[in-house]
């Protein structure tokens, strides 16, 4: 199974690409919220700051009084952008009249991001307890680069690297590497292949946003087993 037959080559490609829910729950984390919004074209999160805290939705009118008129196609790529990406919707459905409002679940995540609140992400993190495994912040980089230049070795098929079963799982369902079968054992794709080239920074924010959507896919499988008494 994989998550879309196409394989994106950039994380707007990605999120434009999935299901409609599985987008619904990416934007209920407020992290992934703050990605996309760092993501965004620059007047696109003009837009977006202008309306973080706005509950009622804007005239389209008044959104298109914020650009002057020749910078108009900056603002027609923005609202693509956005909408696309299913950031915001025209409430009545009209493409030149009418209202913008933001998608409401990624309008309370993105508030979270950026000020705090909600549910902790991390447990919690009041402890006091001293960890006597702690390990400081050069370790972790050193751990950190060494782990993922695991991955992309074992991505190009180097024997001597291995990942766990998640991360084959993922880089299997994104299609960022082809499936073992009988006659063509696990390799690298023509997308995983473009993978590479990016820069780091973007591949794990690539990855990321592939691991997320995978765990938001099994967590629904499995509710839905439950629900209707199946076992796997």
């Amino acid at each position: 199974m994989q998550m879309c037959s196409e394989r994106p080559s950039s994380i707007f490609e990605y999120l434009r690409s999935v299901d409609i829910l599985l987008l619904d729950g990416l934007y209920t984390h407020p992290p992934t919220c703050l990605v996309v919004f760092r993501e965004l074209p620059e007047l696109a999160k003009h837009i977006v700051s202008r309306l973080l805290f706005v509950e009622q939705p804007v005239p389209k009118s008044i959104v298109s009084g914020w650009v002057d008129k020749g910078s108009q196609p900056l603002l027609q790529d923005a609202c693509k952008a956005l909408s696309d990406l299913r950031l915001w919707h025209s409430v009545d459905g009209n493409v030149a009249r009418g209202s913008w409002g933001l998608n409401k679940k990624y309008q309370e995540s993105l508030r979270i991001a950026l000020f705090g609140g909600g549910k902790p992400l991390l447990g919690d993190m009041g402890s006091t307890t001293t960890d006597k495994y702690s390990k400081n912040a050069e370790f972790l980089n050193t751990y950190a680069s060494e782990r993922w230049d695991a991955l992309l070795h074992f991505m190009v098929g180097s024997e001597s690297s291995e990942v766990g079963a998640t991360v084959r799982d993922v880089l299997l369902m994104s299609n960022l590497m082809k499936d073992d079968t009988a006659d063509n054992p696990v390799g690298i794709t023509k997308h995983g292949f473009h993978f590479l080239l990016m820069s780091r920074q973007a591949q794990v924010r690539m990855f990321l946003f592939y691991y997320i959507g995978l765990m938001y896919l099994f967590d629904n499988i499995n509710i839905y087993e439950y629900q209707h008494g199946f076992e796997r």
